[in-house]
């Protein structure tokens, strides 16, 4: 059930992020330019701030963020605690630790699923 909730939640931000591109992008397009092309470009910024955002509001890594994000289109296999152990800046308190590493995997999955699967 939680996955059907899941997916639904992640086509729901996709759509929301088609039809941002739509609004903004179409009306602009350069002649020449497929809409593939002007979709791909608009997709990969949207990736890097979401990316951004993430990172600096967990107070995590870029690069090794960016590492774990390359690992994931290299297996297609999602990432696990272990994975994330090393995305915080700070070292998390161990009575914090599970639960924190616990929410990184499930943001990092959640990424993951908007901008990496099913397109």
């Amino acid at each position: 059930m939680q996955d059907i909730i899941s997916t639904n939640h992640n086509l729901y931000d996709k759509q929301e992020l088609i039809q941002k591109f739509l609004d903004e992008n179409i009306p602009r397009m350069a002649n020449g330019q497929s809409v593939e092309q002007a979709f791909a470009q608009f997709w990969d910024v949207e990736k890097e701030k979401a990316l951004n955002e993430l990172c600096q509001k967990e107070a995590i890594k870029p690069e090794v963020f960016k590492t774990v994000l390359s690992q994931y289109e290299y297996t297609q296999r999602l990432p696990s605690r272990e994975d994330v152990k090393d995305l915080p800046i700070a070292r998390p308190k161990i009575s914090e630790r599970k639960t924190l590493m616990n929410t990184l995997v499930l943001k990092t999955r959640n990424l993951i699923e908007k901008f990496y699967r099913g397109l």
